[in-house]
């Protein structure tokens, strides 16, 4: 089946067939269920799959099938498939009847998710509990054994451990008074002396959650299971902030790959927007319309910014990093803070230190604003807000890092909400107040630098961010860059290739328009075959990362291995991993985020046509 369905079935992340009834002959197999499964489309299309899956499995497919057929109704399964690599995969399978204008059936549609690695963590999860359960004895959570009265009378080794707590600390004190947030002690007294009521049913199957407090008032999140033991009760708590953590990490990558496909769309947009407006205003002489096309600019650029936060959480923004000093840095950009009210008092500790960082600049920037605004919104009443940069000595257990702290004097935050504060648009703001982004960018910046960042807070008390980045050992070089002059035209030939047909337009627009000969591609492989035709010699080549069949980076390669001395600009709102920074430490290799200006695509241009070799270089053989 080919035409627009085959086309966008094979742009689509999930595996996707269509059946023939009642033959159950493949009439279609995306790109996706070659990847999954290792059967090509030739090789299964027309066919009922006989020759590619295992008798077994292929009977518990048609068993599925006629389901779907006999029922006319959806029907989703989970379900083993055997690879053609022979290699067990597990499918979450959605079929769905297709009917005629008469509503007879006449073929299916399944669309299938790899859930593999889901399967073996479910697995491998269910196991470790059973494993958790059997272990109990050996006490490797806490064992903690209370009275009818809430007192401590058991305090194992594993509650010292999680609860700071020595045993002898521990014994003849109220439970509540030593693991409870004071906001929930008198719930936890009224459950308990609920709980020793005689007859009353005591729950012990059901395992419950709550926040736990430790000797040196840090909150965590714990698990417990309960238990009678004589007129008392004895209770088992795990640590499960691990398994938050996991969980939030998980929420953050889904997320980071949406917002990230999301954006990589919506920049090649607002290329198109943005370099059309600056290509209109060269021309036009009326106000009017001039302002028109300044405020048509101006919301381009404010969702290009927008769209930058949502690379930034996805991680797939690719950065070129140098050796930085934060606390002159920092100090350049305390005027982030210009906009609030009069009634907020900054203060900047920002001792001098030898020590650097590998970062980028606009990275740093980013965090301290994000910050900035974080605490400048905490107190909508005034107060002070102080940023400080410390450097710690390593030692043999720990390197040394940097540590950037912004502390204000604001509303604080609750528990709740300090367990929620780098989830990606969750804020607490009214709405328009704020995309719930701003914490999260800060996270993930964070993270893409090796750092770690944590946060205290007390409802009333204000709030401290901490951010750790490692010191870095062994200072880099940076990259010399050439510069135009002022006036200096480029000239040579470019090899453009964008698969976007309205973002290739307007790029060769403004490159035509710098005086360079363009060639445009759509894909990879036209732009290598237009390369072998051309006689004259190609300098630069201006390409898109993500592109059907080859990626960007992969051509790049290819044309580099005939010419040595191409220069490359990779022009991207969202690279998938596909570069990195020894890819853009290369010499005479750029890198231009979309959306982008006709201004920044020919100045970019310009200097790397700078940097190539003279135009009446002969083209190597």
């Amino acid at each position: 089946m080919t035409g627009l369905l085959g086309a966008i079935a094979d742009h689509v992340p999930v595996m996707l067939f269509i059946k023939e009834v009642p033959s159950l002959k493949l009439l279609l197999w995306n790109h996706e269920a070659e990847r999954i499964t290792g059967v090509s489309r030739d090789a299964i299309v027309g066919k009922t799959g006989a020759e590619s899956f295992p008798p077994e499995e292929l009977e518990f497919f048609f068993e599925k099938d006629r389901a779907v057929v006999a029922g006319r109704t959806l029907v989703e399964v989970e379900e083993r498939i055997t690879t053609s690599g022979g290699e067990e995969r597990w499918l979450r399978t959605r079929k769905v009847p297709l009917l005629d204008a008469s509503g007879s059936v006449t073929a299916l549609l399944g669309i299938a998710l790899d859930i593999t690695e889901a399967r073996r963590a479910h697995d491998a999860l269910v196991a470790s509990e059973r494993k958790h359960r059997e272990v109990l004895d050996a006490a490797l959570h806490a064992a903690v054994a209370i009275d009818r009265a809430g007192k401590v009378t058991l305090w194992n080794r594993s509650a010292e451990r999680i609860f700071g707590y020595a045993a002898h600390e521990a014994l003849g004190q109220e439970l509540a008074a030593l693991v409870i947030p004071v906001a929930q002690r008198d719930a936890h007294r009224v459950g308990i002396a609920r709980a020793a009521v005689p007859g009353h049913h005591l729950p012990t199957a059901r395992r419950l959650e709550f926040t736990a407090l430790r000797k040196d008032g840090g909150e965590f999140p714990v698990e417990l299971a309960l238990t009678r033991l004589g007129d008392g009760f004895l209770a088992f708590l795990s640590d499960i902030s691990a398994q938050r953590a996991a969980q939030a990490t998980q929420r953050l990558d889904a997320l980071g790959r949406l917002a990230g496909g999301v954006a990589h769309d919506f920049n090649n947009l607002m290329s198109v927007v943005l370099a059309s407006a600056e290509a209109l205003r060269t021309d036009e002489r009326d106000e009017d319309r001039l302002d028109d096309l300044d405020a048509i600019a101006d919301a381009a650029g404010r969702a290009a910014a927008l769209t930058g936060q949502l690379l930034t959480f996805s991680r797939d923004q690719p950065t070129n990093r140098a050796c930085l000093r934060p606390p002159p840095s920092y100090n350049r950009r305390s005027r982030c803070c210009g906009d609030s009210s009069a009634k907020t008092f900054f203060s900047a500790e920002l001792p001098d230190t030898a020590a650097v960082v590998l970062a980028n600049a606009s990275d740093l920037d980013q965090i301290l604003v994000n910050l900035a605004v974080n605490a400048r919104d905490a107190m909508p009443d005034g107060g002070s807000m102080t940023l400080s940069v410390v450097e710690e000595q390593g030692t043999a257990a720990a390197p040394p890092v940097v540590v950037l702290s912004v502390t204000d004097t604001g509303e604080g935050m609750s528990p709740e909400t300090l367990a929620r504060i780098f989830d990606p648009f969750f804020t607490t703001k009214a709405v328009g107040r704020g995309t719930g982004l701003g914490l999260a960018t800060v996270y993930g910046l964070v993270d893409r630098l090796g750092g770690k960042i944590g946060v205290t807070s007390k409802p009333h008390e204000g709030s401290r961010f901490e951010i750790r980045l490692p010191v870095h050992q062994h200072p880099i070089a940076r990259r010399p860059h050439s510069r135009l002059a002022p006036r200096t035209r480029p000239a040579g030939s470019v090899l453009l290739v964008e698969d976007d047909a309205a973002v290739r337009r307007v790029a060769a627009r403004a490159l035509s328009r710098t005086g360079l000969r363009v060639l445009e591609a759509e894909s990879a492989a036209a732009a290598l075959s237009l390369y072998d035709a051309w006689e004259g010699r190609i300098g630069l080549l201006v390409t898109d990362v993500i592109m059907p069949g080859k990626s960007g980076r992969a051509l790049a390669d290819e044309l580099r291995a005939r010419d040595a001395s191409l220069s490359v600009l990779y022009v991207s709102g969202y690279t998938s991993e596909l570069l990195d920074a020894e890819e853009l430490a290369r010499p005479r290799t750029h890198f231009l985020a979309k959306p982008f200006t006709v201004t920044s695509l020919a100045a970019r241009v310009a200097e790397l046509m700078a940097e190539a070799p003279p135009a009446g270089s002969s083209r190597p053989p």
